[in-house]
C-alpha cells in the first residue's frame, strides 16, 4: 500500500518516463514482424533497411525496427494495409 501512495504523492521512483529499449520486445519488431504486418516478403523489408528507408538497431546478428517507425511510414499512408 505504501507503493500506491507513493506513486499517488509523486513519488519520483514511480514516475520515471521510458525510453526505447532494445531489450524491450515491445517497442521493435523484427524484419519478418514488420513483413507479415505489412503483407510483404521478409526480404523486400531486408532491402529497405539497407536502402536506409526504414531505421534499424542492430543487437549482436539481431537486426531490429522500431516500432515508432514503422508506425509512422503507415501514418504519411505509404504503405496499404488493406
Amino acid at each position: 500500500m505504501s507503493e500506491i501512495c507513493g506513486a499517488a504523492s509523486g513519488d519520483k521512483r514511480f514516475m520515471q518516463t521510458t525510453k526505447p529499449n532494445p531489450a524491450n520486445p515491445d517497442t521493435f519488431l523484427t524484419p519478418t514482424e514488420v513483413a507479415t504486418r505489412w503483407r510483404w516478403h521478409p526480404e523486400s523489408v531486408r532491402r529497405w533497411t539497407r536502402l536506409g528507408k526504414l531505421p534499424i538497431v542492430k543487437i549482436s546478428r539481431r537486426t531490429l525496427i522500431p516500432l515508432a517507425a514503422v508506425e509512422a511510414i503507415e501514418a504519411d499512408g505509404y504503405i496499404s494495409l488493406r
